[in-house]
């Protein structure tokens, strides 16, 4: 495969180069898009975030949820008050 058919897809942790193919297949549904080259505006926290902060709030979700699904659990989770000192 020419390096013309791949795509550099990133996830805002890691950029990897990947057919369209397996893109559409399985790295969109993991949170991967499509990089330009250009700056992209900042679409939230990454999967590995929202999973590392559900879990520290413990609250329990399917390993295999999306990100919309765990934006919607994570908007859930009351919010820490700050105490003052």
């Amino acid at each position: 495969m020419a390096s013309h058919d791949m795509l550099t897809v990133t996830n805002g942790e890691h950029t990897i180069e990947v057919s369209r193919k397996a893109f559409d297949a399985f790295y969109a549904g993991q949170g991967y898009a499509e990089q330009d080259g250009t700056p992209k505006a900042d679409d939230g926290p990454t999967v590995p975030a929202l999973k590392a902060a559900l879990e520290a709030a413990g609250v329990e979700y399917p390993k295999a949820a999306r990100k919309p699904e765990l934006l919607a659990l994570f908007a859930t989770i009351p919010p820490v008050e700050k105490s003052e000192e």
